[in-house]
């Protein structure tokens, strides 16, 4: 199944609820701008081109998905599970991922226009995970366990890792790590 902007009401806010019973279906240029979303669980769906700006991803479970060219500025996805997922060119800048489990995902940029930038990974396990071309500057990740991970031509210049446990974690040479912290404590926190 393939859901485009033309199957929904006006708003383009058709339950993703309903939509989640489905298996390998696709949703394409729709706005979930500021809705709940909480405690879903979605397995083995694409996105393209979806904005789920400000919306609340508290608690849902993302398993198999394929996410393309998607919007998640601003969004809350604290205690999410996010399980071999694909997130390619999408935007997560002042996302809440903290407190969440992570594991075989990746997140791309072909550019590195998008990305990260003040998104919050605090308290959140990230498991053989691949970020490629992310912006990701002042994104926090505060007390993270960072497992088996590949951070590739990221921009993590002024990036927090204050606690965090890294093991077997690279950043390739073309990472920029200007002004971030690997210390104790941050130096805004004291």
């Amino acid at each position: 199944f393939v859901f485009s902007r033309s199957e929904y009401d006006k708003s383009g806010c058709k339950s993703l609820k309903s939509f989640a019973r489905y298996k390998k279906t696709a949703l394409e240029s729709i706005s979930y701008n500021g809705t709940d979303l909480s405690f879903l669980h979605i397995t083995k769906h694409t996105f393209n081109d979806v904005c789920f700006d400000n919306a609340d991803f508290s608690g849902v479970t993302l398993k198999s998905c394929v996410f393309n060219d998607c919007s998640f500025t601003n969004v809350k996805m604290n205690c999410a599970t996010i399980i071999s997922s694909t997130f390619k060119n999408c935007n997560f800048m002042d996302a809440d991922i903290s407190a969440s489990d992570i594991y075989g995902t990746i997140f791309e940029t072909t550019d590195n226009t998008n990305g990260m930038n003040s998104t919050s990974f605090n308290r959140t396990i990230i498991h053989s995970c691949k970020f490629i071309r992310q912006r990701m500057t002042e994104a926090t990740f505060r007390s993270a366990i960072i497992d088996n991970i590949l951070f590739s031509a990221c921009n993590m210049s002024d990036t927090c890792f204050t606690g965090a446990h890294l093991d077997n974690v690279k950043f390739d040479a073309n990472c920029d790590l200007y002004g971030s912290s690997l210390l104790p404590l941050c130096p805004e926190t004291g």
